[in-house]
């Protein structure tokens, strides 16, 4: 799973031109220790996704989705995937997170809509819809 993280993050990095985040320990054990339902698809869209709202380039255990982030108490207090431990799970819709992704890439490019596409890993007829979808205006930022 390291090899796998290390790899994604260093090829997303190379893509944006940027430098290769950092990842605390406590980050790190959230991502070792998560179920992963997905795919390792689910892993590389969480990398892109931190490249993008990962502040001061190091993934603090708080940057993570709250399913990857409290996981291990989750296991420790409720054996894992007991429904009582989805109750806990901050309320946050696929919808909402996607859109506020896109907002972050918009502000984080300067509104130029080839560069956010390529930073989410997107075509740009795709962007174009779910600009659309969103009612996120081109003029956001």
């Amino acid at each position: 799973m390291l090899l796998l993280i290390e790899h994604f993050n260093r090829q997303i990095a190379a893509t944006a031109g940027e430098d290769p985040l950092e990842f605390s320990h406590e980050a790190l054990e959230a991502l070792l220790a998560y179920h992963w339902p997905g795919n390792v698809r689910e892993l590389k869209n969480l990398i892109g996704r931190l490249h993008i709202l990962a502040r001061g380039g190091t993934v603090e255990l708080q940057d993570l989705p709250g399913e990857i982030s409290t996981g291990n108490r989750n296991n420790m207090t409720m054996h894992g995937d007991h429904p009582a431990a989805m109750l806990e799970a901050p309320v946050c819709t696929f919808e909402d997170a996607e859109c506020q992704v896109i907002k972050n890439a918009l502000a984080a490019e300067g509104g130029n809509l080839s560069k956010v596409a390529l930073r989410l890993g997107i075509s740009r007829p795709t962007l174009y819809r779910k600009l659309g979808q969103y009612g996120i205006r081109r003029g956001f930022i």
